[in-house]
């Protein structure tokens, strides 16, 4: 997906479905032990899930009930001589992630994300609880 699809979905999502979507801007501390991050990450989410029904207003439950979260994290892509001569489009290229769990996300998005931003379905949040309880017990 070129460029300018990516930026019209992003688009599409930040104005005018802004009212389903969730934004996660994570900047936990990276010596939090990785074993805390499955019980974290579920708080978040059920807390989110639970705002849908314990609400004392519809609007409020309304406003908690997602289609996407908008994802912001750090990664650094690494270099190789070639790409510093030609810029590249290539989606293989390194990229090393800060924080484990983002990984996951990235692989569960449904396009290619634009530098730091990554958008997952809220459908797919229960596949990534899963797979990061899977990546932490393989460490």
């Amino acid at each position: 997906m070129g460029f300018k699809a990516v930026a019209d979905r992003l688009r599409l999502l930040l104005e005018e479905q802004s009212r389903v979507v969730g934004l996660l801007v994570s900047q936990r501390m990276l010596n939090l032990p990785p074993q805390l991050l499955p019980h974290l990450y579920a708080a978040l989410f059920d807390e989110v899930s639970w705002a849908t029904e314990d609400e004392p207003t519809e609007e409020l439950r309304n406003s908690f009930k997602f289609k996407h979260y908008i994802i912001l994290s750090k990664i650094y892509v690494q270099k190789s001589a070639q790409q510093k001569r030609k810029p590249s489009n290539d989606n293989d290229e390194a990229i090393i992630y800060v924080k484990a769990e983002d990984e996951i996300f990235h692989k569960l998005r449904k396009y290619r994300p634009t530098g730091l931003v990554m958008a997952v379905e809220v459908d797919k949040i229960a596949t990534f609880r899963q797979e990061l309880a899977s990546l932490l017990s393989e460490t």
